[in-house]
């Protein structure tokens, strides 16, 4: 038996599952079927569950009991460098942590179903915590804030989040995509590899994968790796890597991947 397993790293997009683990999921279903393999195909989407593992209750709990210290420190180092700005919002994201921590859950539920049912507390109440970028949202309207704001603020609470966490946890972290610049500028497996340490992926990421690893122990994991192409990727093979070409809106996508054994 042969199982196969596709993993959706992180961070790629969270409105909706990114399309090339269903297009690889498709492939080596039809693959197995064709040539009657036995075995299972499954893909998990680790980018969405990583995403609910650091934006919950327990998650910011974590960062912020984690980096408090350091916070402070940063902020501290601003206000020297007359930075004034960046000290306050630093300073206000600790003085708040413990209002973070309880309306996380209640802002995803506003963004991922648009619960309504704390959406006029969300909106007005003092009591809700508010960064930069939520402030900035609210200063510029022409007119009182209604419940109609409250999926927009609840976004741009996320991206105050992730500011604090690029500030202070991880500077790889991004909602959209996780350490992008090294993504498109890495010629190496072995470069990736390197980065493999850094909190998020430490912290949250690889407990994720540890749990499928218990269940799949002894089959071949595939790894979706995108990477960026000006060239023949067909020319780049190895025996660790292949290209796996998609076509979508009459364009070619490339995404190069490599099969890791787990022994």
């Amino acid at each position: 038996m042969l199982n196969t397993i596709i993993i959706q790293p992180p961070l790629v997009q969270l409105n909706t599952p990114y399309p090339s683990g269903a297009y690889l999921l498709s492939f080596f279903k039809d693959l197995y079927s064709t040539n009657k393999i036995n075995g299972q195909v499954k893909w998990y989407d680790l980018s969405t569950e990583l995403f609910h593992k650091i934006f919950c209750k327990e998650g910011l709990s974590f960062i912020f009991n984690k980096t408090q210290s350091q916070a402070l420190k940063l902020a501290d180092k601003y206000e020297q460098q007359n930075n004034d700005n960046a000290a306050f919002q630093l300073r206000r994201y600790i003085s708040q942590s413990e209002k973070w921590c309880n309306w996380i859950d209640i802002i995803i539920k506003i963004l991922c179903n648009g619960n309504r049912e704390y959406t006029h507390e969300f909106v007005r109440s003092a009591h809700v915590p508010r960064g930069n970028r939520m402030e900035q949202y609210l200063s510029n309207l022409n007119r009182d804030v209604t419940v109609e704001d409250s999926q927009i603020l609840a976004s741009l609470a996320l991206a105050d989040l992730a500011d604090y966490i690029t500030t202070v946890y991880d500077q790889n972290f991004a909602l959209i995509r996780y350490a992008e610049s090294l993504a498109v500028s890495t010629a190496t497996f072995s470069q990736a590899e390197a980065q493999l340490n850094s909190p998020i992926l430490t912290d949250f990421y690889k407990p994720l994968l540890q749990n499928i690893f218990q269940q799949t122990k002894g089959n071949t994991l595939f790894f979706t790796i995108h990477s960026k192409t000006k060239s023949n990727p067909k020319k780049k093979s190895s025996s660790n890597f292949f290209w796996w070409r998609i076509h979508q809106h009459r364009t070619q996508k490339y995404y190069r991947c490599k099969i890791i054994p787990i022994l």
